[in-house]
């Protein structure tokens, strides 16, 4: 990745190629990545670094839903749809300070928006129980607010 690739133009290169697993995979490592001028340890825990990059990860998988009901929409594939949300629930199981980024009032937002689009029909089934799952883990843990929670 370029040294001119940094967070603040990170967003649009994303959406525009988040059709790919590995651009989405790479968003995931930018998430976790130490800052450059931060030594790296193997035994230091994962741990949110760069949390400005959920916001795009939450509007790609917006994007990917929004295939699901309307194939004309563009985004990621359904494949990568699922990646994106394969990634999410793990990233809330195993790095702790994961949901703390839920304590934002808007990254809730973004995925009641991303639960608006939840798609019907038998088809959508393994794409709407991982909606379903990461969006209990969210509301079942203590950083979302009572009122988003409803």
């Amino acid at each position: 990745m370029s040294s001119a690739f940094n967070d603040r133009n990170w967003s649009h290169p994303f959406l525009v190629l988040c059709e790919e697993a590995r651009v989405v995979e790479a968003a995931v490592d930018l998430l976790l990545r130490p800052a450059a001028d931060a030594a790296p340890s193997k035994n230091t825990p994962q741990s949110i670094r760069r949390p400005q990059i959920l916001p795009v990860i939450l509007v790609a998988l917006r994007y990917g839903l929004l295939i699901y009901c309307d194939k004309h929409n563009g985004g990621p594939s359904r494949p990568v749809t699922e990646l994106i949300l394969g990634d999410l629930i793990d990233l809330y199981k195993t790095v702790p300070s994961f949901s703390q980024l839920f304590k934002s009032q808007s990254i809730p937002e973004l995925l009641i928006d991303c639960l608006s689009t939840l798609p019907a029909g038998s088809e959508n089934v393994k794409v709407s129980a991982q909606l379903t799952q990461f969006t209990l883990l969210v509301a079942n843990g203590n950083c979302v607010s009572h009122h988003q929670k409803q």
